[in-house]
């Protein structure tokens, strides 16, 4: 009886007494075969890999139990091979490939399964790089984008500075004028041409000269924008020479 008992002994020697996972993997095994009443107190005591072992060894005088423990330690192993050696799988290839296949194994000196394995790794590395590359690709765009939108929020807080400028001009402006006919009655603008000498467009150079360096900002602006020295035919000459003269680009 002893010896009966010792060869039953042998069937749980697959089974070890600090592998965490494995216990786990018996547990699972056990619940889904619908068995595990056979955990008897397992889960009440202290829960370790001795105490599972202990248990089984009660049950081992059963000649079905025995069998539940051959088939579980099968399934075991081919799950330990399996983890370790990779999944096994099966599939089917057209003739043309798998003759293409053989061709690149023999060129290589390979298996057609070295080959094939190689292959993959090959296309998942390149997918990889591509990834990567797309990501980088994407990266670049997005900073491009991002800095032409800085540039156009820059130009437009330079335009709305322009348009603020030039409306306070035009607002003293008018309101010189204002002050002036109702000081002086309306303008005529005939009586005024023979006011319109060398010291007249001095004082008008002037006052656009000022104009201009409030808004020295509108050249940066890329858009086309009509100079002021165009509304101003009569002083036309003396600004273009006046400006080459030192050096500047008129707007």
């Amino acid at each position: 009886m002893e010896r009966c008992h010792a060869e039953h002994q042998s069937l749980l020697n697959w089974m070890s007494n600090e592998n965490q996972d494995q216990i786990d993997w018996i547990v699972g095994y056990l619940y889904k075969k619908n068995m595990q009443a056979l955990l008897g107190d397992f889960f009440t005591l202290d829960g370790s890999n001795q105490t599972l072992i202990k248990i089984f060894e009660k049950e081992l005088s059963k000649a079905e139990f025995r069998e539940l423990i051959r088939k579980m330690r099968a399934a075991w192993h081919q799950q330990s091979y399996r983890k370790k050696k990779g999944k096994q799988v099966s599939f089917q290839l057209p003739e043309r490939t798998v003759s293409e296949l053989e061709k690149i194994a023999k060129d290589r000196s390979q298996s057609r399964t070295q080959t094939l394995r190689q292959i993959i790794h090959d296309a998942a590395n390149q997918n990889q790089r591509l990834n990567k590359q797309s990501k980088k690709k994407i990266e670049t765009l997005q900073k491009n984008l991002k800095a032409l939108s800085g540039e156009k929020a820059a130009a437009e807080k330079i335009r709305n500075r322009i348009i603020n400028t030039l409306s306070e001009k035009l607002a003293e402006e008018v309101m010189l004028r204002s002050l002036y006919e109702e000081a002086m009655g309306p303008i005529n603008k005939e009586e005024l041409e023979e006011f319109k000498n060398e010291k007249f467009n001095e004082t008008l150079l002037k006052r656009i000269e000022g104009i201009l360096e409030s808004i020295s900002d509108i050249r940066l602006l890329r858009t086309g924008i009509k100079p002021i020295r165009e509304h101003l035919s009569t002083i036309q000459t003396l600004l273009e020479d006046k400006t080459h003269s030192a050096g500047k680009t008129n707007i």
